[in-house]
């Protein structure tokens, strides 16, 4: 492994799938991404009214930018979302277990009033180690 993650010992914390903290060493390679959102690789939205749809977008689009900077799902030490509606955190949670594993990384949660577009529901971005 190429972090460390630690618990507090709180029931919500194993509930909510993620780690409180995480230790990268010094001599990691950190890869961070940009926000991604549910583009399409022709750079249309995808899933107008659909949280779910959106989500997948983003989780697979964040993929393919690890990827590409060899790192992977394994490998992501912190994810931040930003979401318009506060109600969306349920299909996160719902749609994140099918990318993540544990050790699960550690998160930051922001509702915001609106993304790049409006059409757009939810933005993930990660910090992660190269593999």
């Amino acid at each position: 492994m190429t972090f460390e993650t630690f618990h507090t010992g709180t029931n919500w914390e194993t509930d909510a799938d993620f780690s409180q903290v995480a230790r990268i060493p010094a001599d990691a390679d950190i890869v961070v991404t940009s926000g991604q959102i549910a583009y399409d690789e022709d750079g249309n939205v995808v899933g107008r009214n659909d949280i779910h749809a959106q989500v997948e977008q983003c989780f697979e689009n964040l993929g393919r930018t690890l990827e590409s900077a060899g790192s992977s799902y394994d490998n992501v030490v912190k994810l931040r979302y930003s979401i318009t509606d506060p109600e969306y955190y349920e299909t996160i949670k719902d749609v994140r277990t099918e990318y993540l594993t544990e050790p699960y990384p550690t998160g930051m949660l922001a509702v915001v009033d609106e993304l790049a577009e409006p059409e757009l529901m939810v933005e993930i971005e990660a910090i992660a180690v190269g593999t």
